[in-house]
């Protein structure tokens, strides 16, 4: 147990900290267009959806990388529904 510095564990901690930048990112153009919905928003999601990544790459699992990889990707999915606005104008 514990961080052992093989590609697997940087891929997570890296994953970890991008989307907690991207959330951040997110959060703070919120608050500069007085979006306060949308920053609450950013800020629990900040915390909550790089938390796995981090969590997996202190655990040595025997297929970390690829469950790592479908994790990021399941990620990025769900961010880009969540990002993509869907009203059409009428």
């Amino acid at each position: 147990m514990g961080f052992s510095g093989s590609s697997a564990d940087y891929t997570g901690l890296f994953s970890g900290v991008f989307l907690f930048g991207a959330f951040l990112v997110f959060a703070i153009f919120s608050l500069r267009e007085r979006e306060k919905r949308a920053a609450l928003r950013a800020f629990i999601l900040m915390i909550l959806v790089p938390a796995p990544f981090i969590m997996l790459s202190l655990f040595h699992l025997k297929f970390l990388q690829s469950f790592l990889f479908i994790l990021l990707a399941v990620s990025l999915v769900f961010l880009i529904i969540l990002l993509t606005p869907f009203n059409s104008v009428q």
